[in-house]
């Protein structure tokens, strides 16, 4: 961590003059224009704040005004370095801090840039990153509505005539044009809806809504690749990330039958790539419905919006033709009639079950028991969260929704550490709040009838947790591979995707089953 000096004027110099040679590289790149950000803990806005901003030349002051002139000078080399025919539009954000710069202080500069008739449009956004509790709402997971920071364009909006660009969970055609014909702006603008659907405005241009892949704000792969330093991608748009493998789909050389068992998003995916390449696709699930365990993701607390995973397959697969056969328990004999040319197994994981004393006690259930309602649970349960994931949280909420006492251990850092920071933050927050209890550090290597014995993984200090109802174990799964060693001998052309080869997530399993169907 550096720790900041004021800046020289020589520095301040130096540091327009390098605005206006980035801005000139945009023109000799041939480029539509510049969008200057302007907040979020930048420069401009450590300038512009009255609280960071302690100067006593021009460059400071008590007045707004004067904390602008760096932004001025700015904006002035930048219009200068690109001339009037391209564009210049400047980003604001609401840090939504009491410390910090709001909304009512940008619509003044707003109103102070607009005066200065150098800039073509405004774009309004929200959230200090390095606030853990503000910048969540940077990337606004689904614990936020579609369309829920109407307030920020149109209170730009209504202060300045230049257009105005609105943001923040616009995740449908209708909303977007919803925000437009009530005047909340005059521009949408998409970023996380394009990750998921890249060709998002042509589908909604050409009426073919039913087409787009809808964001679900999970912020798995976008913002949670960004913090492991990874491209970004989609959790259930493989081909995001990989556009120069992926970006064109060949029909298949030779058409065959091929065969899916297994409905859930692995599965779900192979069969739309095989299907859309010219196969004649046949999908077995056993279940009632496809979409394997996010037909149980839906059923937590606030995350009844992964059902658009599940829709978008059930419209893409009718679209295809595929041949779907609920209610069907697969078997060799029901697979080998079909006379498949190829096979695809996607038949899923079955809860694991992590190797303590005492794991087959009646009162030890697994997260999907509980979710799928076939638990009684008593009033003091406790959660142990084995990976890292959503798992633990997301069902502990639903447990304490029911009015029972929850505590989560884990042998991690902290519960829930392998979840993507935005949605962890509001996650974590809300069980805090219901008074769920959270226990890094602890590992469990004995249940009881009434208790539970647990131990610091760093100290091996012991400790006995009691009174103990139910135990929950969020311990993921293990591969039902059965199927695929019944096969392997008997179809020469036969895939193991998704969680039936290692159980891991929606995000693998969806790339796994598109490479499949793309190899067959």
């Amino acid at each position: 961590i550096h720790v900041p000096h004021e800046m020289r004027l020589d520095e301040i110099e130096q540091t327009v003059e390098q605005f206006r040679d980035a801005a000139d590289r945009v023109k000799r790149g041939q480029l539509d224009g510049v969008e200057l950000a302007v907040g979020m803990d930048y420069l401009f806005a450590n300038f512009l704040s009255e609280s960071a901003n302690q100067r006593t030349d021009k460059y400071g002051g008590d007045s707004l005004e004067g904390r602008m002139t760096l932004l001025y000078e700015v904006i002035d080399a930048i219009r200068d370095a690109l001339g009037s025919e391209r564009l210049l539009g400047v980003r604001l954000y609401d840090d939504h801090e009491d410390y910090s710069l709001r909304l009512t202080d940008y619509q003044q500069v707003a109103v102070n840039l607009e005066k200065q008739g150098k800039v073509d449009y405004f774009n309004m956004w929200q959230g200090l990153v390095l606030s853990p509790r503000s910048g969540r709402t940077h990337w606004p997971a689904h614990d936020y509505p579609p369309g829920a920071f109407a307030r920020l364009s149109s209170g730009i909006k209504s202060v300045v005539s230049l257009p105005v660009v609105g943001t923040g969970r616009l995740d449908s055609p209708g909303i977007a044009e919803r925000f437009i014909a009530e005047g909340t702006a005059d521009i949408v603008g998409m970023a996380r809806a394009l990750i998921a659907d890249p060709h998002f405005p042509t589908k909604a241009r050409e009426g073919r809504t039913e087409d787009i892949r809808t964001c679900i704000g999970c912020t798995q792969s976008c913002v949670g690749h960004f913090s492991l330093g990874l491209g970004v991608g989609c959790i259930y748009n493989p081909v995001t990330g990989r556009e120069g493998q992926w970006a064109n789909l060949d029909p298949a050389a030779e058409v065959k039958k091929v065969v899916v068992v297994g409905g859930g998003p692995s599965g779900l995916e192979a069969a739309r790539i095989a299907a859309e390449r010219g196969h004649e696709v046949v999908l077995l699930e056993r279940g009632p419905r496809v979409g394997g365990q996010v037909n149980l993701i839906m059923k937590t607390p606030n995350r009844d919006n992964f059902e658009e995973i599940i829709l978008f397959f059930e419209r893409q697969l009718k679209k295809l033709g595929v041949d779907i056969r609920l209610r069907t328990d697969a078997t060799p004999l029901e697979v080998m009639s079909l006379a498949p040319e190829a096979v695809i197994l996607a038949t899923g994981s079955e809860a694991f079950r992590p190797e303590m004393l005492g794991n087959d006690k009646r009162h030890v259930l697994t997260a999907r028991e509980v979710i799928e309602g076939n638990a009684d649970l008593g009033e003091h349960v406790l959660v142990v969260d084995i990976q890292g994931r959503a798992e633990a949280p997301t069902v502990a909420e639903m447990i304490v929704d029911m009015g029972r006492k929850v505590e989560i251990v884990t042998g991690l850092t902290h519960v829930g550490c392998e979840m993507p920071l935005p949605a962890w933050h509001s996650l974590m927050e809300r069980i805090l709040k219901k008074g769920v209890i959270l226990t890094p550090f602890t590992g469990v290597w004995e249940v009881e009838e009434r208790s539970v014995e647990a131990y610091n993984v760093i100290s091996w200090e012991p400790r006995t947790i009691e009174p103990v109802d139910t135990v929950v174990l969020a311990a993921g799964g293990i591969a039902q591979s059965e199927l695929y060693r019944e096969l392997e001998n008997k179809v020469e052309n036969l895939h193991a995707i998704g969680d039936c080869y290692q159980a891991r997530d929606i995000e693998v399993a969806v790339t796994e089953g598109h490479r499949v169907g793309r190899l067959i």
